[in-house]
Order: structure tokens, then C-alpha cells, then sequence
């Protein structure tokens, strides 16, 4: 046998040896957030949403895209907290009670894992399909993990979801406040608890 087979192989075996096999379980709640913009400046508004409901297809799984492909989300549109609640009336009856259907969902459907060096944070990207004003619109979300926590985001276009008349309607109402000017954009995050054992 050649030297270098013998190299090969014995790399081969340390690297097989040392190998980890992981298992991930999705914890407790999901939170769901967004950013909005108005004004001509863009300043950005923040919230998320009290009633949250998510599931996935199996308990845990030997990688994320196991466990997590598949998985649906639900918001209660007119759960909206932006700790203000004067504006989260507003945001209520002239922007969420405008827009078709009586909630926000989302399903995920792909994980791309980025390659890391050990002890780099782990990220990627999950591409999602959401559905907002009864209209359905493939969104990819930039994700990260530490610490156990699931953290991610992405912006939508409220024109891709036909949400014109939503649009109109929220700039209306806060035509002064907003100077004007309510953004079309949207970033839209997610947190979540993952628990990861390797050995």
C-alpha cells in the first residue's frame, strides 16, 4: 500500500472519529416582530405581535432543516404591540382590520446552512412563504444562532401582497405624524428557542 493511501485514510478515520452528530428541539414560544418606516427620512417604528401560534412536524430532528421545513406560523393580526396603545388602535383599525383575512401565516420552506469554522456562530438562510392580504409571497429570512436563540429577518414589500388600499389607509391616518410619507418596506423578524446537544 502507497504511503499517501495510508495518509489518506488515516485522515480519513480521525476525521470520521471526531465527526459530531447534533439533535435540535425547537422550546417554548415563537416571537414575531417588524420594523415600518415613515416619514421621508425613514424612521423606523418597531413592534411585534401578542398571539403567536407556531408548530412543527416533529419534536426534534438531527439537523434544522428537519425539524424546521414544514413548520407554520400564525399571527393574530390585531395582537399588535408596538408599547404604544394609542397607535397600536390606529395601526388596528386603519391598517391590519383593511387588509383581507383574519390572520398573518407563514410556512417555512427551505434551510441553507452557511459553512463555518468551529466556533463561528451558525447561519443561514431560511426561505419562508407568507401570507398577508390573501396574497401568498416567497420571503427569504437571513438567520443566525447563539446562545440557543434563533434569531432572524427579512423585508417584505406590502405592494408585492396587493396592499395598496392597507397602505393608503395607515398613511392617511397618521398623514401628519408621518409627514407625509409611509414606507412600503417592511422588516419582518422571528426569535426563537432551539435547544442543540452533539456528541
Amino acid at each position: 500500500m502507497k504511503i499517501s493511501t495510508i495518509i489518506v485514510s488515516s485522515l480519513l478515520a480521525v476525521s470520521l472519529g471526531n465527526a459530531q452528530t447534533c439533535s435540535y428541539t425547537q422550546k417554548g414560544s415563537v416571537d414575531i416582530g417588524f420594523t415600518a418606516f415613515k416619514t421621508p427620512l425613514k424612521v423606523g417604528v418597531g413592534g411585534h405581535f401578542n398571539e403567536v401560534g407556531f408548530s412543527t412536524n416533529v419534536q426534534g430532528a438531527n439537523s434544522l432543516d428537519a425539524l424546521l421545513v414544514g413548520a407554520t406560523l400564525h399571527v393574530n393580526k390585531k395582537s399588535v404591540n408596538t408599547n404604544n396603545s394609542g397607535r397600536d388602535v390606529t395601526l388596528t383599525t386603519s391598517f391590519f382590520d383593511v387588509l383581507n383575512g383574519d390572520d398573518i401565516s407563514a410556512k417555512v420552506l427551505e434551510i441553507k446552512e452557511e459553512v463555518t469554522k468551529a466556533g463561528d456562530v451558525q447561519r443561514g438562510i431560511m426561505t419562508t412563504r407568507i401570507t398577508l392580504n390573501d396574497v401568498t409571497v416567497k420571503v427569504p429570512l437571513r438567520y443566525h444562532i447563539e446562545k440557543g436563540v434563533m434569531k432572524g429577518e427579512g423585508t417584505i414589500d406590502l405592494l408585492d401582497f396587493k396592499a395598496n388600499n392597507a397602505l393608503e389607509s395607515i398613511n392617511k391616518a397618521c398623514f401628519d405624524l408621518h409627514k407625509g410619507k409611509t414606507w412600503a418596506d417592511v422588516v419582518v423578524s422571528f426569535s426563537m428557542n432551539i435547544d442543540t446537544k452533539c456528541k
